[in-house]
């Protein structure tokens, strides 16, 4: 059994795919052959009168409000792989028979009655019709005849018997040559079951081979193999501009619907975001390129829409946008199972655009999680962006542990006397007292053989009135380092 989903008027769809016009008359125009004829038009288009092969002089002369749209290689590519994706999202063996045109070999799925082989094939239909995209699906024992069931006039189309098929079935819609389907309708055959009623043999002495392949073709046990693919992994929506893009609220409602799509589209293949990579092609022939990092990989929408929105209100281009390009960096949900007494971020997205506001305020460099650096220098550190998707390690309880020092940065400068290289009194800020007793001298250093060397003899010291310090001495001078609690 197989089944084909067939995008009707794809080329058209595919353009209207992220334009509001889609309820209104369209039309679509080929501007590679001829930008005044029609190759395409809508439901509501024909209702009035507006037919393909017309100029366009025509077509509006019959319906002043039609919306005329030219057909886009970088729209119909996009849909192809968004009807591809979302059919292997339902069997993995999938044929790209045309473009907009996707045939299933059903085998080893599950038995269904001909009732739940209809709602599958709905199921289907629904999800392409969140991405914007109207089809319809016919079920057949081969794939030709599969093809030839899916009809807009029956959206679900299940067929059990393919003589109920072919003997209504218009001879134009069997694919032959036009010279022969001319000879046939001269002989007063209408439909392909009149055709293949006749005796083959005698057909393919008067009009040659071409009206064999279609006894074969059409023949219930002609099964020939499909070509089997797999759906690429790039989650990609695009846009050409018909009018060039001059400010932000224009570009946000399309990147709305675009997140919305990609969302969708992962949430169906069991993956979330993990970045966006947006690029804006400029009037001016430059291409704006971001890669938008997801602190905690996502597919919530409103998330992955404001992290957009922050970085749109930040730029400013030299000349209008003629296009925007916006790819979803895909990757598996990172399930984790919290301890106990472990919490998460309740908002990770929040938390990182609060940091992201505090970074701008003070300072990247400032903000952050502290890193030591591999060296002995005391007090040393980078401050590096926190990683999301990386889980702390379980902190483990302390055992006992001397007074915690609370360290000046920088440290304070301070006169310190001494008696016999010992240490006897310290002036500074925050303190003015003779010391009462003191540990040291602890002698460190490093980096000798670089530029920065560095050495430092220090002590642990008592003032009168019984407060701890450190304090050190350097070829700076000397330092009060800290107080411990």
């Amino acid at each position: 059994m197989f089944a084909t989903i067939l995008i009707p008027h794809f080329e058209l769809q595919a353009v209207l795919r992220h334009d509001d016009s889609r309820e209104r008359a369209c039309a679509l125009v080929d501007p590679a052959h001829n930008k005044t004829i029609l190759v395409q038009v809508n439901a509501l288009a024909h209702q009035q009168g507006v037919s393909v092969g017309t100029t366009t002089n025509q077509a509006r002369a019959r319906c002043a409000d039609l919306d005329i749209k030219s057909r886009s290689a970088t729209a119909e590519k996009t849909a192809v792989e968004v009807l591809l994706q979302t059919i292997y999202s339902f069997s993995p063996y999938v044929e790209a028979t045309l473009p907009g045109v996707g045939t299933v070999d059903l085998r080893g799925l599950p038995e269904r009655s001909e009732s739940a082989w209809q709602a599958w094939g709905r199921d289907i239909l629904r999800v392409l019709a969140s991405h914007q995209l109207e089809g319809c699906i016919g079920f057949a024992t081969t794939p030709d005849l599969a093809l030839l069931a899916a009809s807009p006039s029956r959206p679900v189309n299940f067929i059990q018997d393919p003589q109920s098929l072919l003997k209504d079935l218009p001879l134009h819609a069997a694919g032959l040559p036009a010279e022969i389907e001319a000879i046939l309708e001269r002989w007063g055959l209408r439909f392909v079951g009149e055709v293949l009623a006749l005796e083959r043999s005698q057909l393919i002495d008067r009009l040659g081979p071409a009206i064999g392949e279609l006894f074969d073709r059409l023949s219930p046990n002609h099964v020939r193999p499909l070509k089997l693919i797999t759906p690429s992994e790039e989650f990609v929506e695009e846009v050409e501009f018909e009018s060039e893009i001059e400010t932000v609220s224009p570009l946000l409602f399309i990147l709305q619907r675009f997140v919305e799509q990609l969302a969708n589209r992962l949430a169906a293949r069991q993956l979330v975001v993990a970045g966006l990579q947006l690029q804006l092609r400029l009037a001016s022939g430059q291409t704006h390129q971001i890669v938008i990092k997801i602190p905690h990989p996502t597919g919530k929408v409103p998330a992955l829409f404001k992290a957009l929105q922050d970085y749109l209100d930040t730029i400013r281009t030299d000349s209008p946008i003629v296009a925007l390009r916006l790819e979803a960096l895909s990757c598996r949900p990172n399930p984790h199972q919290f301890r106990l007494f472990e919490t998460d971020i309740r908002d990770v997205s929040q938390f990182a655009e609060t940091l992201g506001r505090i970074s701008a305020l003070c300072g990247a460099d400032r903000v952050g999680t502290p890193v030591p650096e591999l060296t002995h220098r005391p007090d040393t550190f980078r401050v590096a962006s926190p990683d999301f998707s990386q889980r702390p390690a379980p902190v483990e309880t302390p055992g006992p542990r001397g007074p915690a020092l609370r360290r000046f940065r920088p440290p304070l400068t301070a006169q310190v006397d001494f008696h016999a290289e010992s240490p006897v009194r310290i002036r500074s800020q925050v303190l003015n007292s003779a010391l009462t007793g003191f540990r040291g001298p602890f002698h460190s250093s490093g980096d000798w053989w670089d530029t920065q060397a560095w050495s430092r003899e220090e002590w642990d010291a008592q003032t009168s009135d019984g407060t701890l310090c450190r304090i050190y001495r350097s070829a700076q001078g000397c330092f009060l380092e800290g107080i411990y609690d």
